[in-house]
């Protein structure tokens, strides 16, 4: 199977780049731990009501819509549709949203389509720190969630065995990375679903230092 990171594409050409911003009142719960060491794992969770500003840079609204900062997707009604009759997994909530301010850096359609808040699934799968070339900002290691924050990847390699099925996920060891499956990436492609980035988790790089 092969694996990619689904990142905003706002430094990219995509023509339907969208990203969103929650608006008052933004309510937040607990932030999620890890059940071994208690460690953060995760933003604090957003509870509703959902209301966002949202901001197109392109010609188009996108179907996938990334968050400055937090780690929530909206997706189109449209994906929605599609991908609950692919019958694809690693998704849940698809709770509605509103919109309450828009703003556009070209002229495209006036209005956005329906957009649903969705949460990624946290997979069994474990990022594999020696395979990835991984530095982290702490030496603490934990066999749940794979230790401290991420300061250098040269790839991604996920232990063998690990992955759960879920065809966009959350990989234990990697906050804050959008992890998908090749199905996920031939269904954006037979979809042309709009906006995101899909990259080979062998070709992905971060460094921090």
């Amino acid at each position: 199977m092969k694996f990619y990171v689904l990142d905003d594409n706002r430094a990219g050409n995509e023509p339907a780049v969208t990203t969103y911003l929650s608006a008052d009142p933004v309510h937040r719960g607990e932030a999620p731990r890890c059940p071994v060491c208690n460690t953060f794992i995760g933003p604090l969770k957003w509870l509703p009501p959902y209301r966002v500003e949202l901001e197109a840079y392109g010609s188009a609204w996108g179907d996938l819509v990334f968050p400055w900062g937090g780690d929530e997707l909206l997706v189109s009604e449209r994906f929605e549709r599609l991908w609950k009759q692919d019958g694809l997994i690693g998704l849940s909530g698809f709770d509605s949203v509103e919109v309450v301010k828009t703003k556009k850096r070209r002229r495209l359609a006036p209005l956005p389509p329906g957009y649903l808040r969705v949460s990624l699934a946290r997979s069994r799968a474990l990022v594999d720190d020696a395979a990835s070339g991984i530095r982290r900002d702490e030496t603490r290691e934990c066999p749940e969630c794979g230790g401290g924050g991420l300061e250098r990847i040269k790839r991604i390699v996920l232990k063998e065995g690990t992955w759960s099925g879920e065809d966009i996920f959350k990989a234990r060891g990697l906050p804050g990375k959008n992890i998908a499956s090749e199905r996920f990436k031939e269904f954006c492609d037979h979809h042309q679903i709009l906006n995101g980035l899909l990259i080979p988790v062998e070709d992905y790089q971060l460094d921090y230092s």
